[in-house]
């Protein structure tokens, strides 16, 4: 029996964060790099994934391991957006369970 596969998705936090006055000055992909999330994750031959490429890369920044299985998928977007994602818990994305820790702040 095999355990199933558990992602998690930055969005809700990450998005308040890098949506702020840094978003108006450059960007998109230049406020996240595979540099930044290989040092976050602890894991080197992180790579910039492009939006919709593969199943899950539906965000404005998306990252996968060495693997090539995504690992990050982050969306940017205004304090509405960032609530809606917030009370979404949990979500299934291309078969995968998806969800967010409930971070402070």
């Amino acid at each position: 029996m095999s355990t199933p596969t558990l992602r998690f998705c930055l969005a809700p936090t990450l998005a308040a964060v890098l949506a702020s006055a840094a978003l108006a000055q450059s960007p998109v992909t230049a406020l996240l790099t595979a540099a930044d999330v290989e040092k976050v994750v602890g894991a080197s031959g992180v790579t910039s994934v492009p939006r919709m490429s593969q199943p899950g890369a539906g965000g404005d920044l998306n990252f996968a391991g060495p693997d090539g299985k995504l690992l990050v998928m982050i969306s940017v977007g205004n304090a509405q957006l960032y609530t809606k994602a917030r009370q979404q818990k949990e979500m299934k994305m291309g078969g995968e369970r998806i969800w967010h820790p409930v971070l402070a702040g």
